[in-house]
């Protein structure tokens, strides 16, 4: 499947096909079409080989032909499983036996949509965890799992006269029922700062990164921003290898 890059353009979207030897354009959602974008945030290509458009200003996910002629609309803002509590930060993608599938930031819903390109609802995969969090993203594996990407709720800490704020995250891989397997990676990095205890934050500048993706053979590459090199890992979280950069070492600021 190909992905396309970020388009963030009111009205419509012009999206590059790149199996076109002159680039030829689609044109998605003219202003007097019921699939009008508004707010277009990503687009892939399905396993159909249909367009889906994540639509943030509608709160949708809008479906097109390969030619851009406008099909169908999926999801859709609500409070229930399968629609959309908070559209900003969600992200969605095909599993590999072609479902779809959306996640949903800090404060939506937490828990992995799965529905049917059709938009029937099939499956929605609960993280098991107690604390306060949120899905910030997440690739699906073989066999109805996931690799996850957890953001826990920030904890402060007084320092001299103001406050600095912990933001911890993992990467976990969840079976079909939302139980954790594994933890592969875990951070606790400081990017927020306050007066208070309890609120008021402004967001540090050039914090670590928490960065991820999944290759073939059970691994996964990853890095903090913190090392001019990727690590390799596996499922379990073991590294296995490491790929060096061109990039300089990170300086303290």
């Amino acid at each position: 499947m190909r992905r396309f890059r970020e388009c963030i353009i009111p009205i419509l979207v012009v999206v590059a096909v790149p199996c076109l030897a002159d680039c030829a354009h689609l044109i998605l959602g003219l202003d007097d079409d019921v699939g009008m974008l508004l707010y277009p945030r990503q687009v892939e290509e399905g396993p159909d080989g249909d367009l889906y458009v994540f639509d943030a200003g509608d709160g949708c996910i809008k479906v097109y032909s390969p030619e851009g002629e406008f099909r169908r609309r999926l999801a859709g803002e609500g409070e229930g499983p399968g629609l959309f509590q908070r559209v900003d930060g969600a992200t969605f993608g095909f599993t590999p036996d072609g479902r779809l599938y959306f996640t949903e930031f800090i404060r939506g819903h937490r828990w992995i949509t799965v529905m049917d390109l059709d938009g029937e609802r099939i499956d929605v995969v609960s993280p098991d965890l107690a604390a306060g969090f949120g899905v910030e993203a997440a690739a699906p594996l073989s066999g109805g799992d996931f690799l996850v990407q957890v953001v826990f709720s920030s904890t402060s800490r007084a320092h001299q006269d103001y406050y600095l704020y912990d933001s911890p995250e993992a990467l976990v891989r969840l079976d079909a029922e939302g139980a954790i397997q594994s933890e592969l990676k875990r951070t606790a990095c400081t990017k927020l700062i306050s007066f208070s205890p309890n609120g008021g934050t402004t967001n540090l500048p050039y914090t670590p990164s928490f960065a991820w993706c999944v290759l073939a053979d059970d691994r996964v590459l990853w890095s903090d921003g913190l090392s001019p090199s990727l690590a390799v890992i596996d499922h379990a979280g073991m590294v296995v290898g490491d790929i060096e950069t061109a990039l300089p070492e990170p300086e303290e600021v």
